[in-house]
């Protein structure tokens, strides 16, 4: 027994020890996150232009005010969000898959 609460303490002190140093281990037992099916199109004066950096997109569809379902079939696929400041203004549409991954990252 006493084997076993040494193990547990050495293995928290290393732990310690790498969170002192700023040392990040990869999450264990999380999803990997693919962004395969994702699709975000920038809509401004009714001209739609698909975007494949993600990461962007995620960052400016936060700076919206508001994320709205909306479910518009578009030429290149099917968005299910609508991420907009104002009517009439520029409009960042993503499907489903681009918008769970932009709530998961830290943009959100």
């Amino acid at each position: 027994m006493w084997a076993i609460v040494n193990i547990s303490l050495a293995l928290i002190v290393i732990l310690l020890v790498l969170h002192l140093f700023n040392i990040q281990i990869s999450p264990i037992g999380q999803a990997v996150v693919t962004t395969e099916d994702t699709f975000c199109v920038v809509n401004w004066q009714n001209e739609y232009t698909p975007t494949n950096d993600l990461n962007r997109c995620c960052f400016e569809a936060r700076k919206q005010l508001s994320c709205k379902r909306n479910h518009e079939v578009l030429d290149n696929g099917i968005v299910g969000w609508s991420c907009q400041t104002g009517e009439g203004g520029l409009r960042i549409l993503l499907n489903d898959q681009a918008y769970r991954y932009c709530v998961k990252q830290e943009y959100w």
